[in-house]
């Protein structure tokens, strides 16, 4: 089930300070998330989210940026979202976490909490774990499994201070690669019903984009297991051979 503006970031600097107070707000209201003008506000019970007729904009902008979406992302399952630069990839995910408008249709959203991982990478003062663990407890079974998930482990042990080691300033103490699957961990850390990620494997070396994967969305992955329904945007093409994944490509922004 879903509550009411109770989206929680993992980083979003390209949100403005009142969406990111939205996001950041939880709540035990169990009842859908509805935007828009949904001609019916019964979702299929395999459906995380359902999108009908919906087209997109910036607040105050007469022109979409898409037009007539209409999809379901299921329950438990992998979303592909595919296609090439510049058609509006990030702008679907924007618009399913609540940061764009909606001119026309509807997007209905069933579960309260989402993890969101952009492209801007946000990291808070503290610890690479603190970074991991964010507001929750220490669960040192489960954090070991994401550490291991997002292939951690190996960099963890090579740093002296091990996962105690200062992030920096937005995380200038790690590397590029490293930035990323903290970032991730940290979503799956959450236990979220819904992750989206924002082309997050981008970037990482092929062994270790295939390691991720494998150990987070494939068969017996942390997220798979976990029953989350996960999305992702993704330029590699060879994502789209794998099975029981569901692909949305769009060849323009419209």
């Amino acid at each position: 089930m879903s509550g009411v503006a109770c989206f929680q970031r993992i980083q979003n600097s390209e949100l403005d300070e009142k969406q990111e107070k939205q996001y950041n707000k939880e709540t035990d209201i169990e009842i859908p998330i509805v935007r828009g003008s949904p001609d019916n506000y019964q979702v299929p019970s395999h459906c995380a989210i359902h999108v009908q007729d919906a087209s997109i904009s910036w607040s105050g902008v007469t022109e979409p940026l898409l037009s007539d979406l209409s999809f379901e992302i299921p329950k438990a399952g992998l979303t592909i979202v595919v296609g090439r630069t510049g058609v509006g990839k990030t702008s679907l995910l924007r618009a399913l976490l609540g940061g764009l408008d909606i001119s026309s249709g509807s997007i209905i959203m069933r579960q309260q909490k989402v993890m969101y991982c952009g492209q801007s990478l946000w990291f808070m003062k503290g610890t690479i774990r603190e970074n991991i663990m964010g507001p929750l407890t220490f669960d040192p079974l489960w954090y070991d499994q994401v550490v291991h998930a997002c292939s951690l482990s190996d960099d963890f042990s090579q740093l002296a201070a091990k996962d105690f080691t200062d992030v920096g300033n937005e995380g200038s103490a790690l590397s590029g690669g490293q930035k990323q699957r903290v970032i991730m961990a940290r979503a799956v850390y959450s236990r979220a019903p819904i992750v989206m990620l924002d082309n997050t494997l981008n970037g990482l070396d092929r062994k270790t984009e295939s390691w991720v994967f494998k150990n987070l969305m494939g068969e017996g992955g942390l997220l798979r297991k976990g029953g989350v329904s996960v999305i992702m945007v993704s330029h590699n093409s060879t994502f789209r051979a794998k099975p029981r994944h569901h692909h949305m490509q769009r060849s323009d922004s419209r």
